[in-house]
């Protein structure tokens, strides 16, 4: 994968947990609530989400897109709510992704994350806003790369 490639991918990356009440940094931009795939088509939290060519379903309520649609990432989720619309979207990247370099990426556009250190939603940082949350974690058992969730607060 290209440098370009993959810093294009980093800067779309975006992300699932529930609500916080944690603030984003006083004058720092609103996190992004969309990402654009392959296609030209853009997925955006909140938003109806057809799978139809683009992604298929691995569980209830949940599609990964298919190979080749988000440039960078290999692989994709789109976690749906009962009324069909994006609530999350979880991204897994090449082994080879520096977890520091993606903070620090996201870190310069948005300020100082908050800490991240949870059994089941893993270690990490995260931003938050009125609306949105995204987190970046560090690779584990169950994920061995860097991935990273935008979600709906």
């Amino acid at each position: 994968m290209t440098k370009s490639l993959l810093t294009i991918a980093l800067a779309w990356a975006l992300v699932l947990v529930s609500a916080s009440t944690d603030a984003q940094e006083p004058g720092a931009p609103a996190l992004f609530r969309q990402i654009s795939v392959s296609t030209g088509t853009v997925i955006t939290l909140g938003e109806p989400f057809n799978p139809a060519g683009l992604a298929v379903s691995v569980a209830e309520g949940v599609y990964s897109l298919r190979p080749g649609k988000f440039a960078g990432a290999k692989k994709l989720l789109v976690a749906i709510s009962a009324d069909g619309r994006v609530s999350d979207m979880h991204f897994i990247y090449q082994e080879d992704v520096s977890y520091d370099e993606v903070v620090g990426r996201y870190q310069t556009r948005f300020g100082q994350p908050h800490a991240l250190d949870d059994a089941v939603q893993g270690v990490g940082v995260y931003w938050a806003d009125s609306h949105t949350r995204f987190e970046i974690l560090r690779p584990s058992a169950s994920v061995p790369a860097v991935s990273s969730r935008l979600s709906q607060q």
